[in-house]
């Protein structure tokens, strides 16, 4: 499962999921951006950067972990402090590691016991987080990606249930439904889209109740340029096209046709 990818497109389209991880408010959401940044003194990439719309609100940077490393903690705050060092120094800051297992925290935390128990610091672990409420659908894909395949299959039916049930759709259906396929289809990645479709026990979304009065209340519209720009940065990052198409929801065509248009022009 391409993780990096898969959380930058979770928590740019269901920003609440990160902040309820967290034990915020879902409301804070409304005040930030999330981006991802390039360190470029140092080479060094932050995962995620929640931007604050707000001076007074702090910024919150996002390091996601599916494998050990006993560098977590020196690499994240090597990164905040050079972001601050190079952004702005006097700005309140937040960061957050998401382990899929605790077992994936390093053993050795005594350099970094002040800061790591400090109220600037949350560590979030996957495979403990509560299901949530029913509002909470973020959260509940969240805990999709670290679970074992088939509880990942069960939460993901049960959700999907929940949504084709609900008596106003929202605007963030659809988005759900591509999200969710995505998570799934990291757990089955032998598995078709009709395969995948099948064994959810849904139809391709398009056919659906949910897309199309999200389309007659006019809430494709304007969806497409955010796919575009994730689809972007993931060509940025050398994904195949497919990957891509996968990932973003875009077509297969329409991502050939954004790597052509985005690349550097030759000049004579």
């Amino acid at each position: 499962m391409k993780t990096d990818a898969l959380f930058y497109r979770l928590f740019q389209e269901l920003p609440a999921c990160y902040f309820e991880a967290i034990g915020a408010g879902a409301e804070a959401a409304e005040g930030y951006t999330f981006v991802s940044e390039e360190l470029k003194q140092a080479g060094l990439r932050l995962d995620g950067v929640f931007l604050p719309k707000s001076t007074d609100a702090p910024v919150h940077f996002v390091e996601v972990y599916f494998y050990a490393h006993p560098n977590v903690y020196s690499n994240l705050f090597a990164k905040v402090f050079l972001w601050l060092e190079t952004k702005n120094p006097a700005q309140d800051w937040h960061a957050s590691v998401f382990f899929a297992t605790r077992e994936l925290e390093p053993a050795h935390l005594h350099p970094y016991r002040n800061l790591i128990q400090s109220d600037q610091v949350s560590r979030v672990y996957l495979d403990d987080l509560p299901e949530g409420e029913e509002t909470q659908v973020g959260l509940a894909i969240l805990g999709m990606i670290a679970a074992t395949p088939e509880v990942a299959l069960a939460r993901a039916k049960s959700l999907l249930d929940l949504l084709a049930h609900a008596k106003k759709p929202g605007a963030d259906h659809r988005k759900v439904i591509e999200l969710v396929q995505t998570v799934v289809s990291g757990h089955f990645p032998k598995l078709g889209r009709k395969e995948l479709e099948r064994m959810l026990q849904i139809k391709d979304f398009r056919e659906t109740k949910v897309y199309q009065e999200a389309l007659e209340e006019g809430i494709e519209q304007g969806r497409e340029e955010t796919r575009e720009e994730i689809a972007l940065r993931l060509l940025k990052k050398r994904h195949s096209a497919q990957e891509v198409a996968e990932l973003s929801g875009l077509s297969l065509r329409q991502v050939q046709r954004l790597r052509k248009n985005s690349a550097p022009k030759r000049s004579d």
